[in-house]
């Protein structure tokens, strides 16, 4: 069995293992903040959109994922042919952090001057309570919060009522007036600290100066699912959610901190299953990949040595010609350039110096290199030679080669 194979082998036992395990592990909750009305993880607002529904439940109650900008754009267009009747809603907008901008605030006031009601729970919503005078604080302490509920008209007002919530939460915000305030503000809920100076510290506002009711929670977390589970904080929510009357009530989702396809898809567990096993796939894809791909390198053969078939065939072809002398005129030339390239001497015949200077760098007698010369010179002079004079010219050239000294 070959390692490719191997590898296939095991990459499939790993994404069948995978698969086992990702579908019988035991269930786990995603604790990342959402505030989406769909979400029924511990702080998602699935358990809210029940319990506003049931406190609102003659009217009934929508979500919607758009801005106030938006649905007033579509409550002006739809109005005009009856769509949308022109009774009072209430709007709810809860989230961790709700960025409302100048434009928004502008928004929210013109629901507010149409007889609408809004209630915003959220930290740090600087734009809106700029507009009414406050401002929101940071608060790390213990408390405890008291309502006091009016079972005629419910309307909450604060403290000095008979029941009282602990609220486990030991951190968050909390409203702190100006000194110049413009609009009147009713204060619903407190935290209530008997230690040390028996204080209170508004954390839900209200104020009906534009029109409609305005409310305004900086507890944003006790809306969430795993805050509704706790008897106190489901009741103390039912109360802070019945300061609105029973009007059609909207659940504004555009703030939801589900702002990424991503989220939504991991918060979902048949989409989360398909995100994985598509994530396996393309893992295994590449380890499947990695094996180089490219085309097939041709076998380049060995360069044949054509010098041999050359000479093979200048041979053949000189043979059949049968000129002697030509062949020796060749072989006499191919004998100089050796000389002249191998023992670094022009050709000078009859030249004695030349003969001497030849037999001692060639290490061959000075009679042989007189004769070889004579020889070649007597040739030269011929104008046909026999077979006889062709061998001993190319006997006694080879025999140079055999005994020169290089």
């Amino acid at each position: 069995m070959n390692s490719l194979k191997i590898i296939y082998i095991f990459s499939g036992i790993v994404f069948v293992s995978l698969l086992f395990y990702e579908f019988t592990k035991p269930k786990r909750f995603s604790w990342t903040p959402t505030y989406d009305v769909n979400d029924k993880n511990p702080y998602g607002l699935f358990i809210l959109k029940e319990l506003a529904g049931d406190i609102f439940s003659k009217s009934g109650i929508e979500v919607y994922p758009k801005t106030f900008y938006e649905y007033l754009k579509e409550y002006d267009v739809s109005d005009n042919i009856g769509i949308y009747s022109k009774s009072p809603k209430n709007f709810l907008m809860i989230s961790n952090n709700i960025p409302l901008s100048g434009s928004d605030v502008e928004d929210i006031i013109e629901l507010l001057k149409r007889g609408n009601n809004v209630f915003v729970s959220g930290l740090k919503n600087d734009n809106i309570t700029k507009l009414l005078g406050l401002k929101s604080q940071y608060l790390y302490t213990p408390f405890r919060s008291g309502f006091k509920y009016d079972t005629t008209n419910k309307v909450l007002q604060y403290l000095n009522d008979d029941e009282s919530f602990y609220l486990p939460i030991s951190s968050g915000d909390y409203y702190k007036f100006d000194s110049l305030m413009i609009y009147p503000i009713d204060i619903y809920a407190v935290y209530h600290y008997y230690k040390p100076n028996n204080e209170n510290y508004p954390v839900i506002i209200g104020t009906s100066a534009f029109g409609g009711k305005l409310i305004l929670s900086s507890l944003p977390a006790i809306y969430t699912n795993v805050s509704l589970m706790n008897d106190d904080l489901r009741r103390f929510a039912q109360k802070s959610l019945s300061l609105l009357p029973d009007n059609p009530t909207i659940l504004m989702n555009y703030w939801s901190e589900e702002s990424t396809p991503l989220r939504f898809i991991l918060a979902n567990n048949s989409l989360s299953y398909s995100y994985h096993i598509l994530l396996l796939t393309i893992i295994f894809f590449m380890i499947f990949g990695i094996k180089r791909k490219q085309r097939i390198i041709p076998v380049i053969e060995k360069p044949k040595n054509s010098s041999a078939e050359f000479i093979s065939t200048i041979a053949t072809l000189s043979f059949a010609v049968k000129d002697n002398k030509e062949m020796a005129l060749k072989k006499i030339n191919h004998f100089y350039h050796f000389i002249k390239n191998n023992l670094n001497t022009n050709i000078f015949f009859g030249d004695k110096e030349f003969y001497d200077y030849l037999s001692g760098k060639s290490g061959i007698s000075l009679e042989n290199i007189r004769l070889l010369f004579k020889l070649i010179d007597d040739i030269t002079q011929l104008n046909t030679i026999d077979d006889k004079i062709l061998e001993k010219l190319n006997n006694e050239i080879d025999n140079f080669y055999r005994k020169v000294k290089l």
